[in-house]
């Protein structure tokens, strides 16, 4: 306050002549930055960050969220522009805008000079002739869309859905009947294999299933289809006059059958293990004597068709050819469905497909049709700028040629060192918990730890992005068009080839395929991997400079989730090596189905307000990621005890001294997820997300943890330390 005085003093004797509302805004401009310079350590930062989301009015023993997250919630209520928001947008938010700077910076690179004019293709895509064309002339390669029930075309008739299926998932990749290509070969993860399933559908199969209870959603939908066969038939140039009841005809049809295809379609609540057996390896034979079996009148030429999906690469099939097979039920009921189905219903269904992969690429009032279906399905009323838009379909093409202008520019190095040393502290922690673990038998358990030790680990972005003469073959250096669908089709054509070409090479476990800039963190099943990419390793999540309590409440529980992955319902079923196989012994296996089934009863338990029905949590569809919060957290928790016995104790945060380092760690996994959403999309979450929503994450993990009630002092008894918890790890 002297210091104030002070400043106040020499305001007046050179300012004397001016106004008292100029001398106040003085004033407090000078106590602003007071402020600044008090509050200008990361520390500081992180506590004023803190602060802003946290309800300190409520007591953290009765519900943590509503204590950590109160007023973010408060303070971000969904807008216009957004559907949900959550801390996870606030750092792609970040990433963007970064991103955004790379790809219009004017200076010549030849890195980015494909990925810059791929982006400008994208922000010129609306509205322009060349797009409307190139679409023009894919649609005539179909026959036209739509046909009507009395429309008749030679050329319809002579179409063949097979050429028409392979067009499109080796040109476009979109899904339409089937999901076609290689996969790694879950039997031995060094070698690739074919690979067939079912596709996925427009709507939450649940939707499809249910269509009277989701009858707005349904409804909306048809709507969407019904405008777009208008605009199109106009824009098309099309010499025919059709009404609003032709739109809606066409719509029923499209749907119906897709409401078919969601029938024969395996269930989401299934256990993930359960779907796991139900996958087989065959050969290509095998697979065609089996689907020949189904109808004498319907058969496919299963050999022919994967042959005209590798034309042009070097692979030569057979049809002794191994063949991963995903869902074979679903592949007899499409024989059986596609026996029944017109030829016109199917070609008009696929070519649906396809363009509405696009709809909002093309057209402004085709755009406008998609955003009114959105309303309704997700809630959002206003659609985001086309550079957002652009940024993300340009990135997920050149991951590698962004990632690494990316890294260079804006990442800080300290960050992945650091990273490493606590993703194994997290390591160790797993280490030791799995050698004191009682339920595992002797034999289980040093698997366990066989896989935990040979497990891989991607830190921020791949070893080669330091060396300066780094193999080109890992960029994508082509010529891009001006037209953004024709450079659309010549990247996806690309990226399939190189896919399809790998069949007969050996897998690299140690080859980086994820985004670098993605802001996730993965565990791949196949190389034994977890991935942690430089897009986690920054604010909110991540800081080097900050207090460590925070880094592992929230990046350290993201590495321990994925760890956790290793060893849940479906990771238990893949060795050190990724091939699937079963080294968990039947007693090991039934302990651990007994263990999991608690957490799959307490989840069914919760449930949330969605316009205006109350709408349980599925604890059979979450239950993997919920174990492995909870796992996950346990072992960061574990971790950073052995940070702090390397390097110290942490000082406490300035303006939140009340609050000890251990107990910020907590409020740290806690304000990962905050979030605010329209009741829309978290209806959707519910209906098809993995994952349980933000609020169920923080209550169920935490009231299941012994150290936060112990951080905390919570009560036996109270909401946040049950007398009953599940446990696993």
């Amino acid at each position: 306050m002297k210091l104030i005085a002070f400043l106040i003093i020499l305001i007046i004797e050179k300012l004397h002549c001016r106004s008292a509302n100029d001398f106040l805004k003085d004033v407090f401009s000078i106590e602003d930055d007071l402020k600044e310079q008090k509050c200008s350590t990361m520390q500081c930062q992180t506590a004023e960050y803190l602060l802003k989301s946290m309800n300190r009015s409520v007591d953290p023993c009765e519900d943590f969220y509503e204590f950590t997250c109160g007023l973010w919630v408060r303070d971000h209520q969904v807008k216009a522009t957004k559907v949900s928001w959550y801390q996870y947008k606030e750092a792609e938010k970040s990433i963007t805008n970064n991103l955004k700077e790379i790809l219009e910076d004017n200076n010549p690179d030849k890195i980015l000079d494909p990925a810059q004019k791929f982006y400008k293709s994208c922000l010129n895509s609306v509205n322009n002739g060349m797009n409307i064309e190139y679409l023009k002339s894919i649609i005539s390669l179909f026959g036209g869309w739509p046909t009507g029930k009395n429309d008749y075309s030679e050329k319809l008739q002579s179409l063949d859905w097979i050429k028409m299926y392979i067009y499109m998932e080796k040109n476009w990749k979109v899904s339409t009947i089937l999901d076609t290509g290689i996969s790694i070969n879950y039997l031995n993860t060094s070698q690739y294999i074919l690979m067939i399933g079912q596709p996925d559908l427009m709507l939450p199969r649940s939707m499809f299933m249910n269509p009277d209870r989701y009858k707005t959603q349904i409804n909306a939908y048809a709507k969407l289809i019904a405008g777009t066969v208008l605009l199109l038939y106009k824009e098309f140039g099309s010499t025919l006059t059709r009404s609003r009841h032709f739109g809606d005809e066409i719509a029923d049809e499209i749907i119906n059958f897709e409401m078919q295809l969601a029938k024969i379609q395996s269930t989401g609540e299934m256990k993930k293990s359960e779907k796991i057996l139900r996958n087989r390896i065959i050969t290509i034979d095998e697979l065609q004597k089996d689907l020949n079996n189904v109808s004498d009148t319907f058969q496919v030429d299963w050999l022919k068709m994967f042959r005209l999906l590798f034309k042009g690469t070097d692979v030569l099939l057979k049809k002794t050819e191994k063949i991963f097979v995903k869902e074979e039920n679903y592949l007899k009921e499409l024989v059986r469905l596609l026996e029944k189905t017109p030829k016109r219903i199917l070609i008009n269904y696929m070519s649906w497909c396809f363009l509405r992969s696009m709809l909002s690429d093309i057209k402004e009032d085709l755009k406008n049709l998609v955003q009114d279906f959105n309303v309704v399905f997700t809630g959002d009323v206003k659609e985001v700028s086309r550079w957002v838009d652009c940024v993300s379909i340009t990135s997920s093409y050149f991951a590698f040629n962004v990632g690494y202008k990316y890294v260079t520019k804006y990442f800080d190095e300290s960050a992945k060192d650091m990273a490493t040393e606590m993703v194994n502290n997290i390591q160790e922690a797993y280490m030791e918990r799995l050698e004191n673990i009682v339920w595992m038998d002797s034999i289980t358990r040093q698997s366990a730890i066989d896989k935990l030790q040979s497990m891989h680990k991607f830190i921020a972005y791949p070893d080669w992005f330091h060396d300066t003469s780094f193999s080109h073959n890992k960029l994508k250096i082509m010529n891009m068009t001006d037209s953004y669908l024709m450079n659309l089709e010549i990247l996806q054509n690309e990226s399939n080839f190189k896919k399809l070409s790998k069949l007969n090479n050996v897998h690299d476990h140690t080859e980086w395929t994820t985004d670098i800039v993605s802001v996730n963190g993965y565990n791949d099943i196949y190389s034994n991997a977890i991935v942690l990419p430089a897009g986690m390793l920054q604010l909110p999540f991540y800081h080097q400079s900050r207090i460590q309590a925070l880094n592992y409440g929230m990046v350290g529980l993201v590495v321990g989730h994925e760890i956790m992955h290793a060893f849940d319902d479906s990771g238990r079923m893949y060795d050190k090596h990724g091939n699937r196989r079963q080294w968990w012994t039947q007693e090991t296996m039934e302990t651990f189905s007994i263990k999991a089934e608690c957490f799959v009863q307490q989840y069914n338990n919760y449930s949330l307000t969605v316009l205006g029905n109350q709408v349980k949590i599925n604890g059979q569809m979450t239950q993997n990621e919920n174990i492995a919060d909870i796992g996950g957290l346990s072992h960061a928790y574990m971790a950073y005890q052995k940070y702090v016995s390397k390097h110290g104790a942490e000082n406490r945060l300035p303006g939140l001294e009340d609050l000890s380092a251990e107990q910020l760690f907590f409020i740290g996994f806690a304000s990962i997820w905050c979030e605010s959403t329209t009741e829309q999309t978290l209806l959707n979450d519910l209906l098809t997300d993995v994952h349980s929503p933000g609020k169920i994450r923080v209550l169920g993990t935490l009231s299941n943890s012994y150290e936060f009630s112990k951080a905390f002092r919570c009560p036996i008894g109270s909401p946040m330390n049950p007398s009953k918890k599940c446990q696993i790890w």
